[in-house]
């Protein structure tokens, strides 16, 4: 069990990582970036997850308007480490 967590932690921390990198233009990268962007620049209390979103959905801090949100030039130079 502590292993799988430690992997799992791992995996989480490396995303988070990657999501703060650079901008994606497509696949999961692209959604994950945009959903953990907008708890970032939209709503701190919402959309926790940087992997999955299963755990803002149980837990009730799941906001389905980052589907809406675009990431500005102004965020990225904020928000993305180059």
């Amino acid at each position: 069990f502590a292993l799988g967590m430690l992997i799992y932690y791992f995996f989480y921390e490396n995303v988070h990582y990657f999501i703060h990198y650079k901008i994606y233009k497509v696949g999961y990268m692209k959604f994950i970036q945009k959903y953990h962007l907008y708890h970032h620049y939209k709503q701190w209390n919402k959309n926790y997850g940087n992997t999955i979103t299963i755990w803002d959905k149980l837990l009730g801090t799941y906001d389905s308007k980052y589907k809406q949100f675009e990431i500005s030039e102004d965020m990225k130079k904020e928000l993305i480490n180059h």
